[in-house]
C-alpha cells in the first residue's frame, strides 16, 4: 500500500510538469505573438492536467475524482472573503510599516496587457488550479487513504515545498529552510481548508487571489529590487530576510508576515473546529437542565447516559454538542444527491481512525417525497479490526506444567 502511494505521488509530479510543458509547447506554437496567447496556454493546462488525471484515477488508481475533493461544494463565502483580506493586508503592511519607495511603471498599453494576463492567468488562475488538483486533491487523498489525515497535512505540505525549489540557491540552507518552513505553513494552512470544505475550490481561490494580490504579482509587485516590469511597484529598504523572504520562486511568501497570514487561516480552522463542546445535564420530565456559559444557539446534540433512575423521571447525562447554522439554499435534484451524498462521505471520514478510509460507495436508492430526498448509500470501509492483547507468559507456563 506504502509502495503504491509513493508510485502515485510520484505520477502526480510528473502529469503537472508534463502537462505544463506540453501547454506551453501547444499553446504558443499555435499563436505565440498573439497577446492572449495565455488564455489558451491556461485553460489547456488545466483541461490537460484534469483529464490525465481523470484517466489515471478512474483506470489506474480505481477510485472517483469527487474522492479527490474535486466534487462540490462549490468556495465558502468565509473563505472568499479571507482570500481577499489576508493578501491586502499584508500588503498594507509593508507599505505602512516598513521603509521603501513606491513608483509607477512606465508601460506601454501592450506591456500592461501582458503583466495583466501573465499574473491573472498564469500566476493566479492555472498556478492556483493545478497545484491545488494535485497537492490537496490528488496527493493529500492519497496520503490520507494510506497514512491518515494528520500525516497527510504535513507530508502533503512538505511534497508542495519541495515543487517550489525552483529557483531557490539549494546551497544556502538557510533561504533552504525558511522556504521549507514558509511554504509548508502555507501548504497546511491550504490543506485543512480543503479538508473542512470537502473540497479545492476555497483553497483555490485563496491560492489564486494570494498570487494575484500579495504583492508577488506584476500589477502591484513588492521587492528588495524590481528586476521586471510591473504596473505599481513598491521596493522594500530592507535587508532582513525575515521581512523580505528570499528570491525565487517563493519569494515574500518566505517572509514573517506572510507566514502570518497563513497561520490566521490555520487558527481560523481550529476555531471552527473548537465549535463542539461537552456538557452535563439533568433531565427532568425530559427537559434539560444545565449551566453554560456560552450556550450554542443552535446545536447537534449526542447524548450519553451516566445516571438513570427507575423510579423517579431522572437522568444525567453527557451532551456532545456540536454548533451548527441553518443554510437557506436551493439546490436541484441532482445538486441535493450530490451535496447529500458528500455529507453522508464526510460524517463516515469523521468517524474513521487515520489508517482507515473509505474504498467506494455505490448508491442503493433515491426516495423523492416532495421537496425532500432521500438516500440510500453503501459504502466499503477498509477498517482495522484487529485487537492486542498482552500475553502473559507465566500464566502460559503454569498452564503448560498443569
Amino acid at each position: 500500500m506504502k509502495i503504491k502511494c509513493t508510485f502515485h505521488i510520484a505520477i502526480a509530479f510528473i502529469l503537472i510538469q508534463l502537462t505544463d510543458e506540453f501547454s506551453i509547447a501547444f499553446a504558443y506554437g499555435i499563436c505565440e505573438k498573439n497577446p492572449y496567447v495565455r488564455i489558451l496556454y491556461v485553460t489547456f493546462a488545466i483541461l490537460s492536467l484534469l483529464t490525465m488525471i481523470y484517466l489515471y484515477t478512474k483506470y489506474i488508481i480505481r477510485i472517483q475524482m469527487q474522492d479527490l475533493f474535486l466534487g462540490m461544494p462549490l468556495p465558502k463565502k468565509k473563505w472568499c472573503i479571507t482570500a481577499v483580506l489576508m493578501p491586502v493586508l499584508i500588503c498594507l503592511f509593508y507599505i505602512f510599516f516598513t521603509k521603501g519607495t513606491f513608483e509607477k511603471g512606465n508601460l506601454t498599453y501592450k506591456e500592461i496587457i501582458d503583466v495583466v494576463t501573465i499574473s491573472i492567468l498564469s500566476s493566479g488562475i492555472k498556478a492556483a488550479v493545478t497545484e491545488e488538483i494535485v497537492f490537496r486533491g490528488m496527493i493529500l487523498r492519497l496520503l490520507q487513504n494510506t497514512f491518515g489525515k494528520k500525516c497527510a497535512v504535513f507530508v502533503s505540505s512538505f511534497l508542495f515545498a519541495v515543487y517550489h525549489f525552483d529557483g531557490i540557491d539549494t546551497s544556502d540552507i538557510e533561504k533552504v529552510i525558511m522556504m521549507i518552513i514558509s511554504v509548508e505553513i502555507a501548504g497546511i494552512a491550504l490543506a485543512l481548508v480543503t479538508e473542512q470544505t470537502g473540497s479545492i475550490w476555497s483553497s483555490v481561490m485563496i491560492h489564486c487571489l494570494y498570487n494575484i494580490l500579495s504583492g508577488e504579482s506584476q500589477i502591484f509587485h513588492i521587492d528588495v529590487a524590481q528586476n521586471f516590469p510591473a504596473i505599481w511597484m513598491y521596493t522594500v529598504n530592507s535587508k532582513n530576510m525575515l521581512l523580505t523572504g528570499i528570491n525565487g520562486s517563493v519569494g515574500f511568501t518566505a517572509s514573517i508576515p506572510t507566514m502570518a497570514g497563513f497561520t490566521g487561516i490555520i487558527l481560523m480552522v481550529i476555531y471552527d473546529e473548537k465549535k463542539k463542546k461537552t456538557v452535563y445535564a439533568i433531565k427532568f420530565l425530559n427537559k434539560d437542565y444545565s449551566i453554560e456559559i456560552h450556550p450554542f444557539k443552535t446545536k447537534k446534540i449526542k447524548e450519553k447516559t451516566l445516571f438513570k433512575n427507575n423510579l423517579l423521571p431522572l437522568r444525567i447525562v453527557k451532551q456532545y454538542q456540536t454548533e451548527t447554522k441553518e443554510i437557506n439554499e436551493k439546490y436541484t435534484k441532482s445538486q441535493a444527491i450530490k451535496k447529500a451524498t458528500e455529507m453522508a462521505k464526510k460524517k463516515i471520514e469523521s468517524k474513521l481512525n487515520d489508517n482507515e478510509y473509505i474504498i467506494d460507495y455505490k448508491r442503493l436508492n433515491v426516495d423523492e417525497n416532495n421537496s425532500k430526498i432521500v438516500l440510500e448509500l453503501f459504502f466499503s470501509v477498509c477498517e482495522d479490526i484487529t485487537d492486542t492483547q498482552k500475553i502473559d507468559m507465566e500464566q502460559i507456563e503454569e498452564q503448560k506444567e498443569e
